[in-house]
């Protein structure tokens, strides 16, 4: 309203000013008005133009407000009615649905209806006067009607005719052809060593591991990820173990991550083997299963390229302190016989390095087989891993330690993957264990004992015996009995993987370790850590020191004892 009245004003100043220049035009005038008079109208206008100027800027600017929020509730507007279309249309969808329900739920009621009418015609039918039969099989009428049947068994069993009697209706009872067609529950649940490693997780008793020759790893980064995410073996696994990698330096571990898995590998070396490409083992540590992986051993030649591993897992059964696994691939070409030599001797020697620890062995062997040169170790890959041959091998001591299963090969690759399922049970749960009762000797019991026998009137059982024999087992019944009476005992439970040099002191220690753990506080548990630790050393060099002095004794009973409890072995029966 205020810009219009400007306007109006400005105009009438205008039209003013154009009437008074037509009458100063017709009238005489003095020079010095003729001088100022225009003067003084024309910056007037100027300044009214000015104004104006500022007044239609500000318009302007008002009007492009206008225009950019009738823009933005057209825009919100659209967007209102999209999804009011979109609401309609899923409103029109529920209700279609609603009506498909309802139709369904009619019929259902009316089938409903007329099976309960059935049900009800049958409970009708046997509170009548019947004559049930029961035993009879189905299809003993062979084709024909079952009234015809049933008339034949009167006739013939029970000698009635057909004149003393009237069937009404002959028919099978429906309770019992429902039951004869209700499928029993199976009971119990699924056993084998697949399920058992699913159930466990990774919390197994040896490492579930998939073993590929995967002919360049680096194309097939995107296939392992999907298997990861869409495979619950292969996620669950606790090891992956890849041969003839093809990578080389320039290929940072960054490039070869899979997610929840620890990369270590041992590309081929150009100046070690002599060849330029090819070649190269790897694996990767599921985190889950174990974070304390340590790189004992890696080898490159023309001949055997191997990468050995100690892994410490947060679980493993009481028999392995820890696992050694080794990738190994011998090239097509390569000298087999040095290449096993050479793999013989170094896993001999981490034998000796590592007594505790279970040595896994396993890779692409091609033409190569460690049946001589380790007679001891057991072969699980019995499967064709290329074509009809089987060149991918493991390697261990224990018999029948894994189940090996093929699965799809990777990409490209003419391997096979294995999957490698531990079936080995552990010792603890193979037998039960046994109560051992221990006699503690003191010198107040043997007095006791000895005062007990002395006061005994030892004629008296030797009046009563007809024969020696009876007088000896009398007298040894008796002395067995005041030693039970008068010596006191201590059980305690002997398991079947007990170590031989675990003695009650370290038990005791062991404890004390696990309450100062649960306790949380962290002195204790340290304190406790390390007596335990000292404990273990002594005890060790202790069992030591016995086995060498029963070698010296010639006490070749105790020593053959001990290296059976050792080596776990088991004479044929």
């Amino acid at each position: 309203m205020a810009t219009g009245t400007k306007k109006k004003s400005v105009q009438s100043r205008i039209s003013m000013m154009a009437v008074g220049e037509s009458n100063a035009s017709s009238a005489k005038i003095s020079p010095a008005n003729e001088e100022d008079g225009p003067k003084m109208d024309i910056s007037g206008l100027f300044a009214e133009m000015t104004k104006l100027g500022a007044i239609l800027t500000s318009v302007a600017a008002d009007v492009s407000h206008i225009k950019s929020d009738m823009v933005e509730f057209k825009n919100a507007i659209s967007a209102i009615q999209t999804r009011m279309t979109e609401a309609e249309g899923r409103i029109s969808d529920v209700e279609n649905k609603m009506r498909s329900i309802t139709e369904d739920n009619g019929k259902k009621a009316k089938k409903l209806e007329q099976l309960w009418a059935r049900v009800d015609d049958q409970e009708n039918r046997n509170c009548r006067k019947n004559v049930r039969l029961i035993g009879l099989k189905e299809g003993l009428e062979s084709g024909g009607s079952i009234n015809d049947y049933v008339m034949k068994i009167l006739v013939d069993g029970l000698g009635l005719q057909g004149k003393e009697y009237e069937l009404e209706r002959c028919h099978r009872n429906l309770l019992q052809t429902l039951t004869r067609k209700v499928r029993r529950r199976r009971r119990g649940k699924r056993a084998g060593a697949l399920v058992r490693l699913r159930r466990r997780g990774l919390r197994t008793v040896l490492p579930g591991i998939f073993l590929s020759n995967v002919r360049s790893l680096r194309n097939k980064m995107d296939e392992l990820a999907l298997m990861r995410s869409m495979n619950r073996d292969f996620a669950s696994s606790c090891v992956l173990c890849f041969t003839e990698l093809w990578l080389c330096e320039d290929i940072p571990d960054c490039a070869l991550k899979l997610e929840g898995f620890h990369l270590l590998r041992a590309d081929r070396q150009a100046s070690l083997s002599g060849k330029t490409t090819g070649g190269g083992v790897c694996f990767y540590i599921n985190s889950g299963w174990c974070t304390d992986v340590t790189v004992i051993a890696q080898h490159c030649s023309s001949s055997l390229e191997y990468l050995f591993i100690h892994c410490k897992p947060f679980y493993s059964p009481w028999e392995f302190a820890s696992f050694i696994l080794a990738a190994v691939y011998i090239p097509p070409d390569a000298d087999v016989q040095a290449a096993q030599c050479a793999l013989a001797e170094q896993i001999l020697h981490m034998e000796r390095t590592f007594p505790d620890s279970l040595i896994i062995a396993l890779g692409d062997f091609n033409k190569a087989n460690l049946s001589q040169e380790l007679p001891k170790y057991k072969q699980y890959i019995k499967c064709p891993t290329r074509e009809e041959r089987t060149l991918d091998h493991c390697y261990s001591t224990i018999s029948g330690a894994y189940r090996a299963v093929p699965r799809a090969s990777l990409g490209l690759s003419d391997h096979v993957m294995v999957h490698l399922i531990p079936a080995y049970r552990q010792r603890l749960k193979l037998s039960k264990p046994v109560v051992r009762a221990k006699k503690l000797w003191s010198n107040e019991a043997v007095e006791e004992l000895r005062t007990c026998l002395e006061s005994t009137d030892w004629d008296t059982m030797k009046a009563a015996s007809n024969c020696l024999d009876e007088f000896t087992d009398t007298v040894t019944s008796y002395i067995h009995f005041c030693e039970d009476s008068i010596v006191p005992s201590r059980t305690r439970l002997s398991y079947n993987n007990d170590k031989p040099w675990f003695t009650p002191k370290l038990k005791k220690l062991w404890l004390e370790k696990k309450n100062a753990f649960r306790s949380g506080e962290r002195d204790c548990y340290t304190e406790a850590k390390y007596r335990f630790t000292k404990e273990v050393d002594i005890a060790k060099h202790q069992h030591s020191e016995r086995m060498q002095q029963q070698i010296l004794e010639n006490n070749s009973a105790s020593v053959w004892k001990s290296f059976r409890n050792i080596t776990n072995y088991k004479p044929q029966q």
